[in-house]
């Protein structure tokens, strides 16, 4: 019986001494919420900011390469980009890339996040978050840049501090080279368009705007 009672005793040690195994638990693994969101954008200040885009912004050099975004994102860009900002069949969020953020005003954070076009992604977007009400809302598209068979469009943006908030003055560019279908045709045809918005809470207001057609080269000369 001693012999029995020597043996419980050694396992009943054994069974307490033994380190307790550990488990992964929710509680370990931090929260995703605004603010792992938002540390993926790099803090900026300007009293002016020129945001355009280039053949090669993808380049480990371009000012607006920015940092890919990912699933856990989809939630805080999905009031403009609605279904296609979850559809993870195509790894579509991978296509989304945090830039820049920089305070508006006490309220209000600004947000510049390249975005898919047509091609790849090189729209610049400016988008807003709100601190009172968590919200990230999308405000306008600031540059573009493309070329296909004869047809050229470019658009670059000035962001400014204003008395309001923030302001912008746009341009607008588009060609047409006559010599994509006809190449005796050499008439390059160009129009452009500039604004000047502030960007509010209620919607952008227009200050100012302007339109023009350029002279063909061949009516210049």
């Amino acid at each position: 019986m001693r012999f029995f009672s020597i043996v419980i005793l050694l396992l009943i040690y054994s069974g307490c001494s033994e380190a307790p195994v550990k488990t992964e638990s929710s509680e370990l693994i931090p929260a995703y919420n605004i603010d792992s969101f938002l540390n993926k954008f790099t803090e900026i200040e300007f009293d002016s900011l020129k945001v355009y885009t280039t053949d090669q912004i993808d380049a480990d050099t371009s000012f607006y390469k920015g940092f890919a975004l990912d699933s856990l994102d989809a939630k805080y860009i999905a009031n403009i980009y609605g279904d296609m900002a979850f559809d993870s069949s195509r790894a579509y969020l991978s296509q989304f890339y945090a830039c820049y953020k920089f305070a508006i005003d006490a309220d209000r954070m600004g947000l510049i996040i390249r975005c898919p076009s047509e091609y790849v992604s090189s729209f610049l977007d400016v988008f807003e978050y709100n601190h009172k009400t968590g919200k990230v809302l999308h405000l306008i598209n600031l540059s573009e840049l493309w070329g296909d068979a004869g047809d050229t469009y470019e658009r670059c943006s000035y962001l400014f501090k204003s008395g309001k908030g923030l302001g912008i003055y746009q341009y607008n560019y588009s060609g047409y080279d006559h010599s994509a279908e006809d190449e005796k045709d050499t008439t390059l045809e160009e129009w452009y368009t500039h604004y000047k918005l502030n960007l509010g809470y209620k919607g952008n207001d227009t200050l100012f705007s302007d339109t023009g057609h350029y002279l063909p080269y061949w009516m210049k000369r």
